[in-house]
């Protein structure tokens, strides 16, 4: 079977760069030069975003206590910021949702489902 490079169907994105905001569910939900996708184990989707400087999560899944990522609740279909935000420029000892990011990059998950991206602005890979 051949394989289209057609995209079939826009997941998330109005095809407008404004900023994300957490908690949207994903049909009202912009990007700003997005830059990398990757799945965790759960199907959550993160989300690198270049224009924001910031990471974003794809719930596939509800929680309400205990969620991954240094979130406090979850919805499926919505998204939520879980890194960046905090303007350009990396200070040690903030919270994942404060600390400055300058231009996030790559992203993945660990084998123990622990996010990991890249910042390319400020040379960083962050765990």
């Amino acid at each position: 079977m051949e394989q289209s490079a057609t995209p079939k169907t826009a997941v998330i994105g109005l095809g407008s760069t404004q900023v994300p905001t957490a908690g949207e569910p994903i049909s009202r939900a912009a990007l700003a030069a997005p830059q990398a996708v990757s799945f965790d184990a759960a199907g959550d989707l993160a989300i690198t975003e270049y224009g924001t400087s910031q990471v974003d999560l794809v719930a596939n899944r509800d929680c309400s206590t205990g969620c991954p990522y240094g979130l406090p609740a979850l919805r499926k279909g919505y998204i939520y910021r879980v890194a960046g935000g905090g303007g350009s420029g990396y200070t040690s000892g903030t919270s994942a949702t404060s600390v400055g990011l300058a231009a996030p990059y790559e992203v993945t998950f660990d084998s123990r489902q622990d996010l990991i991206f890249s910042d390319s602005g400020d040379n960083y890979v962050f765990l």
